[in-house]
């Protein structure tokens, strides 16, 4: 999908994540994820700036924690090349193992847990009315 934003094209890529993410499967599911935002080689720079790459993670359904280092390492290599990921319909078990790790906020910031409710980043302080004496 492109469109024209001032002067400049904003092209959105998009690439489905498989059914199943392990480490066994890890390496090869990074670099596949990776091609759309593949710099020609010709000339060194991407085809087009302000690229936002989308990732759907809604057919993820066997999954382990490659699957947090898989989009880890999507994250810094768009970084990288001054880019952006997006990555939509997390599986809710993916947002509670994101949000374990404490990266649920950089992964998905406010997604959406497929119920309707917003599923908010990693707590900073322990939630007073948690708290027992």
């Amino acid at each position: 999908m492109t469109a024209a934003v001032g002067a400049r094209a904003v092209v959105t890529a998009s690439w489905v994540f498989p059914q199943a993410v392990r480490l066994a499967n890890a390496r090869q599911v990074v670099d596949q994820a990776s091609a759309v935002f593949a710099w020609p080689a010709a000339t060194g720079e991407p085809a087009v700036t302000d690229t936002t790459a989308g990732y759907d993670l809604s057919a993820c359904e066997s999954f382990d924690s490659s699957l947090l280092a898989v989009l880890l390492e999507l994250e810094r290599r768009a970084r990288a090349r001054g880019l952006s990921c997006r990555f939509v319909s997390p599986p809710h078990k993916l947002l509670a193992l994101a949000e374990l790790y404490g990266v649920a906020g950089l992964l998905f910031g406010a997604a959406s847990t497929g119920d309707g409710s917003a599923h908010p980043g990693p707590q900073t302080e322990p939630d007073a009315s948690a708290v027992q004496a």
